[in-house]
């Protein structure tokens, strides 16, 4: 019975062939999206810590396939330069992955 199990996962049988395709493209897969998530959640962190420490409004967008904090004074900006064509800012806060705003600050007593 033990040989049995053996003699199938040879490299020439197809049983080892299907295991590798298997597993290769969903393992890359998921270390792409753990990397993904990982810059996701500190771009996030990143705008809540600028939104509350600059008093303006931040967003979280994927440019080249990576999350960036952008303020939306930044984005403006940019949109007025022309380095994002096609892009309005009302369109950059329905895309964007997260909308930081800052806290409501208390009145100093």
């Amino acid at each position: 019975m033990v040989k049995n199990r053996a003699n199938e996962r040879k490299a020439g049988s197809p049983g080892f062939v299907e295991c590798r395709r298997f597993w290769a493209a969903p393992i890359s897969e998921f270390f792409r999206a753990l990397i993904f998530d990982w810059r996701k959640n500190r771009a996030i962190r990143e705008a809540r810590r600028s939104a509350d420490l600059y008093r303006k409004k931040y967003l979280v967008l994927v440019h080249n396939g990576r999350p960036v904090c952008v303020s939306m004074q930044g984005v403006k900006k940019l949109i007025r330069q022309k380095r994002l064509p096609g892009l309005t800012a009302e369109k950059a806060r329905e895309i964007a992955i997260f909308e930081a705003t800052p806290k409501i600050s208390r009145p100093c007593s």
